[in-house]
């Protein structure tokens, strides 16, 4: 996840905690590789061979094929299973995955009393999928949409289920990330994400970027430019520069790591997203580091401020979606703005979430039998109904298209009778 985990990692070593990256593939952007053990090597390769794509000719005799490899993969994953019981004696797992298929090694490790952390709170991994806007509907028909969304709906459900079952310990975030929980949680906002500097000095890409600089610099890196707002975003930059102000705008995409943090050296200014759940995501934190502000557009953010301690609340520029453009034209047109927010924001980081102060509380989550109470929240008190990656009239229709099947429990939300009412207010709303 953005290189949360290898910064993680480090975090624990600082505090004295010999810790271990274990990565299922490297990840697409050059955030973190690691020497992956022999087993998970083969496995990764296996698992890679299983999902090409021959010609259509030829596609029904390599079927069986794929499935063998398919096979082969989980059990190298299963044996390594047993190498990691052996070795480790806490585990931290993300997006509800763990060493085996339907988290059957759950059983296990409570067995042989291993420390045990889900984490949940990265966004999708509970994200109601009519909510969120990483589900396109592309060239779907809506018939098909609704079916879509309601097959990955019973999919989540049936993974948050199975862990809850199993009593470990599970990280949430507030708001669109936890409607599907059933169960109190620790808050994410309590932990942070874990940051480090990763700048190179004398970097050459960086030094032509300050060079090549001639007025207000503003970086816009989507990894997901739909789930972004991304097209909104250029509307705005292009209203902006019609009424003759003078800025630049950079967006880059499917970049390594290495490229954007040049970005953000020698930017002044970042736009992450419009339509976000959480005040700072990874790119603002990156950009925080680098002492630069970053503007954030949501529905929810004064709800949120409900759940999470005053002094953890992160420093970046907050927006509704309809004041994205008078709040992006204030911080072009006033830069000492941005930069005081950036300067707040840089101690933040380095601060309450830099990589050894984030794994210590990490380490206290594994190793405490109970935290203060102000470290959870309970998902089952949660009102918001906005999601994430999607602005309110595309969440209109989709509501809209759930409640058209028929359907007596449409949302998913029959744990949460009073989220499941918003829903149908929302969806009922003209």
């Amino acid at each position: 996840m953005a290189g949360w985990y290898q910064k993680l990692s480090n975090g624990m070593l600082e505090n004295g905690v010999e810790s271990d990256l274990v990565n299922w593939y490297d990840h697409g952007y050059d955030y973190s590789k690691n020497s992956r053990h022999i087993l998970l090597a083969l496995a990764s390769k296996f698992q890679k061979i299983s999902k090409l794509k021959p010609p259509i000719i030829i596609y029904i005799y390599f079927s069986p094929v794929a499935l063998f490899f398919k096979v082969l993969s989980s059990l190298a994953r299963g044996i390594y299973g047993f190498v990691a019981l052996v070795k480790y004696d806490a585990f931290i797992f993300t997006w509800g995955n763990s060493l085996w298929k339907w988290n059957l090694d759950f059983y296990l490790l409570k067995l042989l009393g291993k420390k045990l952390v889900v984490n949940l709170a990265h966004g999708s991994d509970m994200r109601l999928p009519y909510a969120s806007g990483g589900y396109q509907q592309n060239e779907m028909s809506d018939k098909k949409f609704s079916s879509y969304l309601q097959k990955n709906l019973d999919r989540l459900t049936r993974k948050i289920r199975r862990i809850e079952k199993h009593k470990v310990k599970c990280i949430g975030a507030p708001l669109s990330s936890s409607p599907l929980a059933s169960k109190k949680m620790i808050n994410f906002f309590y932990l942070g994400i874990p940051c480090m500097n990763l700048i190179k000095k004398g970097n050459a890409e960086e030094e032509f970027l300050y060079k090549d600089k001639k007025n207000f610099r503003i970086l816009h890196a989507p990894s997901n430019p739909n789930f972004k707002g991304t097209e909104e975003i250029r509307n705005t930059i292009k209203c902006l520069k019609n009424e003759n102000i003078d800025f630049e705008y950079i967006e880059i995409t499917n970049a390594s790591n290495e490229k954007v943090l040049a970005e953000l050296k020698a930017c002044d200014l970042v736009i992450d997203q419009l339509y976000s759940d959480t005040p700072m995501a990874t790119i603002s934190a990156e950009a925080a580091y680098c002492g630069k502000p970053t503007i954030v557009g949501g529905y929810g953010f004064e709800e949120l401020k409900e759940w999470i301690d005053p002094e953890l609340w992160p420093p970046t520029i907050l927006c509704t979606p309809q004041k994205f453009k008078s709040t992006l034209k204030a911080f072009i047109q006033n830069p000492k703005l941005g930069k005081d927010i950036g300067i707040k924001a840089q101690n933040f980081v380095q601060t309450k979430w830099s990589a050894k102060e984030v794994a210590n509380r990490y380490l206290k989550v594994l190793c405490e039998d109970q935290l203060a109470d102000s470290c959870y929240f309970d998902p089952m008190e949660l009102s918001y109904v906005y999601g994430a990656g999607l602005n309110e009239k595309e969440l209109k229709r989709r509501v809209k298209l759930l409640l058209n099947k028929g359907s007596l429990k449409p949302f998913g939300l029959n744990h949460n009778p009073n989220l499941e009412k918003k829903y149908y207010q929302f969806g009922m709303a003209s």
